[in-house]
């Protein structure tokens, strides 16, 4: 066992500070830029000069934001002085030159300390600067040439730690020059946490256990073949890019290895921890980032709102910039700690300049809430985008160019949070082309924390059983909540949210809270899905600002509760390989009429609508569970508008997770196909699991025209019944479904 990994100017404590926790964000409001930081943004900053003990005058800076400021000018007179150090926002520089050029931040606080000279090459009083181990500047005291200097009255008190018995690094009993001393403390917190490595080691193991406050380094090896490595997991946080990784342990944790075709973008990052929980009314993190070589290091810290917010940035408003001011030279490790009232939304940021002057942010991931659930970036960054229909690109739901800022059908508004929201027309698509094509769109996953709910926002989704937003376990993809929008169109409730008259809410995003922590479990990982899975007819869904973390429980407004839609299938623990009443000999008995839309005609057959000929009514039928053992064929009539086969068709999903894994259509030789006449079909469900069940859905997406639907006679079928039909009688499988939702991080 190895308790001290790695020790950095008597553990990393003397540096930052980790086990103090007491490095407070001091809030600083958004400066009110539209976006990120610019070079042309006017900040303005302090400098103060120590001269001695009681001349310290100051003054303000003025200059734009990222550029290079020398402050000689702006310093008081020093003839008489000799320059001795700089504290920069609090940290003691003795390496920087009078003439050093800082990087103009807004706030920035400069105090230059020198000493009074005397005659003939003497020293009227020396600076003896006391500073915390964390860098912080605690007091300045001028002395008298030999004589001494009184250390300051109150000193800082550091969770875990005790002032040394000898508290500080250089005397100042007798003060011959200047002295920088600093503040040393003893561990009293000897606690050791496990530290598991997979596809890597730490001190040459898979396993280890390290000190409280001690910094530990792990290892990815090299791999042979075309895998490199690419980035570094911990607490489903992605924490490094590097293959060797140096961290402070805090508490046990688990860090995985992940490798990739192609190495990662060497470009700036910054990651913080979860919420430590170390301190009562605060929530704790740990930061850190990293530059690339040419880039120059600006400002950083993390952004928070006092209210939850898809997604946290400079520009959101009444954001909340926690700049810090200390990092640890060697691992660019940071703490903060802001309070709860402040926090409730939260992410690491990082300002720098690259080689060409230009200012870059960056932002942290955060474990409990989705990557860009506001679609902020003006993009679908942070989602993955499955298609449905063959893999044609050209039938794609979900796209950047859905990201939209401008409102619908003229001048009506989306009623969207931030500046961005997914749209139902954008450019390079008709409404008709839009509303043609079809998708999943995959989140990132997140940690269910605080209170459990979570929130967002949807529009369009006219028939919630072919448009709906999913919460699914990352662990097995299971489905276990669905949501629609049943506001749909409706300017009453939308005028009432949006404070102001809709005469259009058909796009319009209505805002929806559900406590998910009633069915899932607190601490376990989800990622959510949003699907358009037809063509038509309002299939289509705008939505914007996915919230799944809040402290504490919101509360809805009037009609702001989302309704857990999820299917209840029938029969599993019955499941046998029939289609149940596959006949409709008893009504609906054995299927669920999901829209209550479908009827049983007086000659025993099933139509999708409340006549026989009434088109305008959409919705699904849904079977009981069946299994596969024993026939893997399904035959069974089909009439109706079956032409339209990106409306009409049939899902066969599995139980537990609801993915659709085989979609049908009407066969070839029935592209025309428009009347109630009961055509002979056949499935092959032969490629699915038989260890598995599975059900029927049957899609009727279609108004105009006929637009109905017609079933009867389904049963199973041997694989000589298969056989003994031509081809031309068999349903049109469908390619391209996707039958898992595989996360595929934005790195």
């Amino acid at each position: 066992m190895k308790k001290s990994v790695l020790t950095l100017f008597t553990l990393i404590v003397t540096i930052l500070g980790f086990s103090a926790i007491v490095v407070h964000a001091a809030p600083i409001e958004d400066m009110g830029l539209n976006g990120e930081q610019q070079l042309g943004v006017a900040v303005s900053g302090t400098v103060t000069s120590y001269f001695d003990g009681d001349n310290d005058p100051s003054q303000t800076v003025t200059s734009t934001y990222g550029t290079a400021l020398a402050v000689t000018n702006k310093l008081s007179d020093y003839t008489g002085y000799t320059f001795y150090c700089w504290i920069v926002n609090g940290v003691v520089r003795t390496d920087l030159a009078i003439g050093y050029s800082f990087t103009m931040t807004d706030g920035l606080d400069l105090k230059a300390i020198f000493y009074p000279n005397g005659t003939n090459g003497t020293t009227l009083t020396y600076p003896v600067v006391f500073m915390d181990a964390n860098g912080e500047l605690l007091e300045v005291e001028y002395v008298a040439p030999n004589g001494a200097a009184s250390a300051p009255g109150t000193l800082p008190t550091k969770l875990g730690f005790d002032v040394s018995v000898t508290p500080w690094t250089n005397t100042f009993a007798v003060v011959a020059g200047p002295v920088v001393t600093v503040l040393q403390y003893t561990k009293t917190n000897a606690t050791e946490y496990a530290v598991t490595v997979v596809n890597g080691t730490i001190n040459d193991l898979t396993s280890d256990t390290i000190e409280y406050n001690t910094v530990a380094t792990v290892i990815a090896p090299a791999m042979s073949g075309e895998l490199y490595f690419h980035h570094w997991e911990m607490q489903d946080l992605t924490v490094s890019y590097s293959a060797s990784y140096s961290f402070t342990v805090v508490e046990a944790v688990t860090l995985t290895a992940y490798y990739a075709t192609s190495s990662p973008a060497d470009q700036p990052r910054v990651m913080i921890t979860n919420d430590l929980a170390l301190r009562s009314g605060y929530k704790t993190f740990i930061g850190q980032f990293y530059l690339p070589s040419g880039y120059s290091l600006v400002e950083w810290g993390i952004v928070s709102t006092a209210s939850a917010t898809a997604m946290t940035d400079i520009g959101t408003a009444s954001v909340i910039r926690n700049k810090s001011t200390k990092y640890n030279a060697t691992t660019k490790e940071f703490v903060l700690s802001i309070t709860n009232a402040n926090s409730a939304s939260y992410r690491g940021y990082l300002i720098c300049k690259n080689a060409s002057n230009v200012l870059v942010t960056v932002y942290s991931d955060n474990a409990f809430n989705v990557v860009n659930g506001g679609f902020e970036t003006d993009s679908i960054y942070g989602w993955n985008s499955y298609r449905i229909w063959k893999n044609e690109s050209g039938i794609e739901a979900w796209q950047d160019a859905r990201v939209v800022n401008d409102t619908y059908f003229g001048s009506n508004p989306y009623g969207r949070d931030g500046n961005y929201n997914l749209g139902v027309v954008w450019d390079g698509a008709s409404w008709d082309q839009g509303s043609e094509r079809m998708g999943h769109l995959r989140s990132s996953d997140f940690i269910l924390g605080g209170s459990g709910w979570i929130s967002f926002k949807l529009g369009g989704g006219k028939t919630t059983s072919v448009a709906y937003v999913s919460v699914r376990k990352t662990s097995d993809n299971t489905e276990i909540a669905r949501f629609g929008n049943p506001n749909f169109n409706n300017t009453g409730i939308a005028t009432a949210q949006y404070g102001s008259s809709i005469s259009n809410a058909e796009a319009f995003l209505f805002q929806y809270y559900f406590d998910l922590s009633s069915i899932g479990t607190l601490g376990d990982s989800y990622y959510i899905v949003i699907s358009d899975t037809t063509s038509y007819d309002w299939c289509v869904l705008s939505a914007d600002s996915f919230i799944t973390y809040y402290a504490s429980d919101p509360t809805p407004g009037e009609n702001q509760t989302a309704t857990n839609i999820i299917p209840s299938i029938l029969g599993i623990d019955t499941a046998t390989n029939a289609i149940v009443n596959g006949y409709f000999a008893t009504n609906f008995d054995g299927w669920e009429n999901v829209n209550s839309t479908w009827r049983r005609s007086s000659d025993g057959t099933a139509y999708s609508s409340t006549n026989s000929t009434d088109s305008g009514y959409l919705g699904l039928v849904r079977s009981s569970a069946f299994s596969i053992v024993g026939n893997p064929y399904i035959r069974f009539g089909w009439g109706g508008s079956i032409r339209y086969d990106k409306q009409m068709f049939i899902s066969v999903k599995e139980v537990g997770t609801n993915i659709e894994v085989l979609r049908f259509v009407r066969r070839d030789n029935l592209s025309s196909k428009e009347n109630v006449d009961l055509d002979n079909h056949m499935l092959n469900l032969s490629g699915l699991s038989t260890s598995k069940l599975y059900y029927l859905e049957f899609c009727d997406n279609k108004t105009s025209s006929v637009g109905y639907m017609r079933i009867d006679e389904l049963r199973f079928v041997p694989e000589s019944e298969w056989n003994s039909v031509t081809s031309g009688d068999r349903a049109v499988s469908i390619s391209g479904i996707p039958t898992n939702f595989i996360y595929t991080k934005p790195f």
